[in-house]
């Protein structure tokens, strides 16, 4: 049996290439908290275990935690040895499941930033003796914790989408979009896409600021506008997406918000074969990052943004900005 953590959009892109190479009776899904309403979108016939549970890197909690997980993951797909495939292993809930005695073997797959980050951005160093004593308790609860790529006796491999991911791994495998069904897209008249993080609702600017550079970028993008694209991230508000949207229709742009059901992912796998010709514009999403590896014209509002918000320039922007090589960090700042 295979189970899928589906955290994010590009969770859906490995999912749809894994059912083309696996038997779809033996995958199910644990659809983490914040994607729930996302993932529905998509109309899968997978068992489907809709995690909402709050878990945290506490230990007493952790086990309390941990041995509910397990009874829901038996109560929904049943008590057999599984494949874990998920995005990291930094999350308490995912150390669960890939610690529990049903796990047999776990995989991660490519997942934002993480996978192409520097060797000692991915994995950090932990406290051995209290690893070890945690280990005899709880048995996995600080196997994982404070390691962003961990591979163990259970790990089998790596899988990557973009190239340039998990590219110090010695196990790792290409996940075949060109396998893929349905692959997403988008009108061919948006010369200009805008991408938003859930930067506010995440508590990392204040919102003013936001909608303060999209009314400068608005005045200032060098180039007119035939029509512009808008996605949101999964996480964005509803209160978030209507003053976005209302800043827009005040400036007289025509623009287009574009469907959660949309994987701008495949759009910009795509790019090239579909003969796209529009650019990329944002803050600090890995959209960015992938149209930059898939050459398209990118463009950042980040420094724009850490200039004015003191907030975002702490929680955010440097860490962004270390993703990049220099000379392509230099490129893609507007």
């Amino acid at each position: 049996m295979n189970i899928v953590i589906v955290h994010s959009n590009i969770s859906i892109i490995f999912l749809k290439a894994l059912s083309l190479t696996s038997d779809k009776s033996t995958i199910n899904i644990i659809v983490d908290k914040r994607f729930h309403q996302t993932y529905k979108l998509f109309n899968f016939n997978f068992k489907v275990l809709f995690e909402d549970s709050d878990f945290f890197w506490d230990y007493r909690d952790f086990c309390f935690q941990k041995k509910l997980l397990l009874n829901r993951v038996k109560f929904a797909f049943g008590e057999n040895n599984f494949h874990l495939f998920l995005p990291h292993t930094n999350n308490p809930m995912y150390a669960a499941l890939a610690s529990s005695d049903l796990c047999i073997k776990y995989s991660i797959y490519e997942e934002g930033f993480l996978a192409h980050s520097a060797p000692s951005e991915q994995l950090i160093s932990i406290n051995i003796i209290k690893k070890t004593f945690i280990n005899f308790i709880a048995k996995g609860y600080n196997y994982f914790k404070g390691q962003w790529l961990c591979e163990s006796s259970k790990f089998n491999l790596y899988y990557y989408i973009f190239e340039g991911a998990f590219k110090n791994k010695k196990m790792r495998q290409k996940v075949n979009f060109n396998d893929t069904k349905n692959i997403s897209t988008i009108d061919k008249n948006i010369d200009a896409l805008l991408i938003f993080d859930a930067l506010i609702e995440s508590h990392l600017c204040k919102e003013e600021n936001v909608l303060k550079i999209l009314e400068n970028f608005i005045n200032s993008i060098d180039f007119k506008i035939t029509k512009l694209g808008i996605k949101f991230h999964p996480s964005s508000s509803n209160l978030i997406k209507k003053k976005i949207l209302l800043t827009l229709k005040k400036s007289n742009i025509n623009y287009v918000k574009i469907n959660d059901s949309i994987l701008l992912e495949e759009v910009i796998l795509s790019y090239h074969i579909s003969k796209y010709k529009f650019h990329v514009y944002g803050f600090v999403s890995s959209l960015l990052y992938y149209s930059i590896l898939n050459n398209i014209p990118t463009h950042s509002l980040a420094v724009a943004l850490a200039e004015i918000d003191d907030i975002f320039k702490v929680k955010s922007f440097e860490r962004f900005k270390n993703t990049f090589p220099e000379n392509v960090y230099n490129k893609i700042i507007c």
